[in-house]
């Protein structure tokens, strides 16, 4: 016996659509499916998104990466300690990502200013955040030899980033130095 309506696949993604933007009550109010539904179908789509990732380095790192990695349009995060030889501490990339042209990526934005490497070289690296045709470019000092390195996709907004995304990635980027620091 059904206990509900039944949706076609693009019906399903024409309302997770429309739920990237609004809240459950207004996404479950306009297609009259409920706030439960949803939840799992976003449930769904995250574990399907997970699966096509992977993830190296050292495992202490792997649950903070994945809170990350729950941020809307995050196709990679990597922990990088040596600046010189370019050394991964750990990282979850999708798997359309090639983790050479993350690190190339990175270093071609850096070179471009040389306060930066400077900032680098000093362990003063707060933030640079940068956006070309690709996707979007964050990198975040975590400690005196500890960058933390996102590419959201060519989608994602700035605004949203810093307003809604910062205030998690800095929570986990204080959990991930406090384990760094630990680790040494």
């Amino acid at each position: 016996m059904s206990s509900g309506k039944r949706y076609s696949k693009d019906e399903k993604e024409e309302i997770m659509h429309y739920r990237h933007n609004h809240t459950y009550r207004e996404t479950a109010d306009k297609y009259s499916v409920s706030q439960m539904t949803l939840a799992r179908w976003s449930r769904k789509i995250k574990n399907k998104e997970l699966d096509g990732d992977r993830f190296t380095g050292d495992p202490a790192y792997k649950t903070f990466l994945h809170v990350l990695k729950y941020l809307e349009g995050v196709k990679a995060i990597a922990l990088v300690s040596d600046m010189t030889d370019g050394s991964s501490v750990a990282s979850i990339i999708d798997n359309d990502v090639n983790e050479d042209a993350l690190f190339l990526a990175m270093l071609t934005i850096l070179s471009a200013t040389a306060r930066s490497t400077e900032e680098i070289a000093l362990g003063q690296l707060n933030t640079v955040l940068t956006r070309n045709s690709d996707g979007i470019l964050l990198i975040r000092g975590v400690g005196p030899t500890l960058l933390m390195i996102m590419i959201y996709d060519g989608n994602s907004d700035i605004h949203k980033i810093v307003t809604q995304d910062f205030p998690l990635i800095d929570r986990v980027r204080e959990d991930i130095s406090k384990r760094f620091e630990e680790s040494k």
